[in-house]
C-alpha cells in the first residue's frame, strides 16, 4: 500500500520533468520514457533504503506481503526487449534488505523456542487445527500460509498419513519458526541455502535442549517439574518421533531449491540431524525400559521373604500375591500412560523390551527361590501366570514373555507331581 501511496506522488514530479524535456536531450537519454523510469527507480529505490528500519521490523507475513507486491509491480513495468532494465535498482535495494531481515526472523525465532522449551511442562494438549494445515503445507509452503476459519477449532492431535502426534507447547513453537523459514524461502528461493543452515540449527537446538530438559532432568530447575515421570518421557517421545516424521518433507523441499553444489554440502548435515534424532529416541525408550527394571528389582527384593510364607497357605484357589498384584500394577500405570499417546512402532519397542526382560528377570528369580510344599506351587504359580497374563496384554510386537510361558508349564508338571 505505501508503494502505491509514494508512486502516485509521482505525478507531481513527472509534471516538473515535462517542463523541463529539454533535459532529457542534454543528457543523451533516447527518450523520455526512458528517463522518467530512471527517475523512477532511483525515487522508488530510495524509499527502500529510507524504510530500512522499518522493514526489519516487520512480521512475516508483512515481509513477504511487500516482496510479493514489489515483484508484481515490477513486472508490470517490464521493459519492451532489448532496453535496458532501470528497475534492477530496485530490486537490488529489495534484495539487499532480504538477508539481513532473515537474520533478525531466526533470531527471533531461536530466541522463541528457546523460551519455549525452558519453560514447557511437557504435557500434550489440544491445538489448534490450523497447525494440521500448516504442516501439511511443508510439502505446499505458498498453501500451507494461508489461514482458514480452522484457526478457531482445536483439535487433539496431528494426523500425518494415518500417524496420530500429540503435541507439548514447545512443539508447536517449533513447527511455527519452521514454518516461518519454509515460507520464507519460497518467496525468495536465492536465499534457500542461507535459510537451510537455519533451520539445520533450529531442528538441533530443539533435540539438544529437549535432551538435557528431560532425559538430563533440566526441566525440573528450568519449568519446575518434581520428577520426570513416564508421561514427561511419552510427550518427549512423540515429539522427537513427530520433528524426525516431517523432517523428509522439509529436506525435499529445501533442496529442491538448491544447486548440486550445494545440495553435496547440505546433505551429509541433514543425514547428521537425522541420526541424532534417531539415537535421543532410542536413549528415552531405553529410559522407560530401565525405570520399569528398577521397580521389578525393587519388587524382586521383598520377594524372598514373602515366599517364606507361602508354604503355610491351605487354599482350595490360589490368588496373585502382594508381589505379583505390584508387578502387575506397575506394568498397567505405564500401559495407560503411554498407549494413548505415542505410535504403534514405539509401543511394541518399549514394551517389546519390557516383556523380554521381565521375563527372563523373573523366571532368573523364581528359579533361585527355596523350594517348598505343593501349597509353596500353586502361589508361585499363581503369581508367575498373574503376570504372563499381565504381559500378554501388552503391544508387544511379538515379543512375547517366552521363558516364563515356559516356566509356568514347568510349575504345573511339578504341581502334578506333588
Amino acid at each position: 500500500s505505501w508503494i502505491s501511496k509514494n508512486l502516485g506522488d509521482m505525478e507531481s514530479i513527472i509534471e516538473s520533468i515535462l517542463k523541463e524535456s529539454f533535459f532529457v536531450y542534454c543528457h543523451d537519454f533516447q527518450s523520455m520514457e526512458q528517463y522518467l523510469e530512471e527517475v523512477l527507480a532511483g525515487f522508488w529505490a530510495k524509499i527502500f533504503g529510507m524504510r530500512y528500519a522499518t522493514h526489519q521490523n516487520y512480521k512475516l507475513h508483512e515481509y513477504l506481503a511487500l516482496v510479493d507486491g514489489t515483484r508484481k509491480i515490477l513486472e508490470d513495468v517490464q521493459p519492451q526487449k532489448g532496453s535496458p532494465n532501470c528497475f534492477n535498482v530496485v530490486r537490488n535495494a529489495m534484495n539487499n534488505q532480504n538477508k539481513p531481515y532473515l537474520d533478525v526472523l531466526h533470531k527471533y525465532s531461536k530466541t522463541k523456542l528457546i523460551s519455549a522449551l525452558e519453560q514447557d511442562q511437557w504435557k500434550v494438549a489440544p491445538v489448534s487445527e490450523y497447525m494440521q494445515e500448516v504442516v501439511l503445507g511443508f510439502s505446499n509452503p505458498r498453501q500451507g500460509r494461508r489461514r482458514s476459519d480452522s484457526g478457531s477449532r482445536t483439535i487433539e492431535c496431528l494426523v500425518l498419513q494415518g500417524k496420530k502426534f500429540f503435541l507439548v507447547p514447545s512443539t508447536v513453537v517449533f513447527i511455527q519458526t519452521i514454518s516461518d523459514l519454509v515460507s520464507y524461502s519460497s518467496y525468495l528461493p536465492q536465499h534457500t541455502t542461507e535459510v537451510t543452515h537455519r533451520m539445520i540449527e533450529l531442528f538441533k537446538i530443539y533435540n539438544a535442549m529437549s535432551c538435557n530438559l528431560i532425559l538430563g532432568a533440566g526441566a525440573m530447575n528450568s519449568a519446575g517439574l518434581k520428577s520426570i515421570s513416564a508421561k514427561h518421557l511419552a510427550a518427549i517421545a512423540q515429539a522427537i518421533s513427530f520433528i524426525s516424521f516431517i523432517l523428509p518433507a522439509i529436506i525435499e523441499n529445501l533442496t529442491s531449491k538448491l544447486l548440486p553444489l550445494h545440495q553435496n554440502i547440505l546433505m551429509p548435515q541433514f543425514r547428521s540431524l537425522s541420526r541424532d534424532l534417531g539415537e535421543h529416541h532410542s536413549r528415552i525408550e531405553k529410559k522407560l525400559v530401565k525405570i520399569m527394571q528398577d521397580r521389578l528389582l525393587a519388587n524382586l527384593r521383598v520377594l524372598v521373604s514373602m515366599a517364606q510364607t507361602w508354604g503355610d497357605m491351605d487354599v482350595a484357589e490360589y490368588k496373585p500375591s502382594q508381589f505379583a498384584r505390584t508387578v502387575t500394577k506397575q506394568i498397567d500405570v505405564l500401559k495407560g500412560a503411554l498407549c494413548p499417546m505415542l505410535l504403534q512402532e514405539e509401543l511394541e519397542s518399549i514394551f517389546g523390551d519390557i516383556c523380554t526382560k521381565y521375563s527372563e528377570t523373573i523366571v532368573k528369580h523364581f528359579k533361585e527361590l527355596p523350594k517348598g510344599n505343593k501349597h509353596w506351587y500353586g502361589q508361585l504359580h499363581a503369581d508367575a501366570q498373574s503376570i504372563l497374563t499381565c504381559l500378554d496384554g501388552l503391544p508387544a510386537g511379538g515379543k512375547g514373555a517366552s521363558d516364563l510361558k515356559d516356566f509356568c508349564s514347568e510349575l504345573l508338571s511339578v504341581q502334578n507331581q506333588l
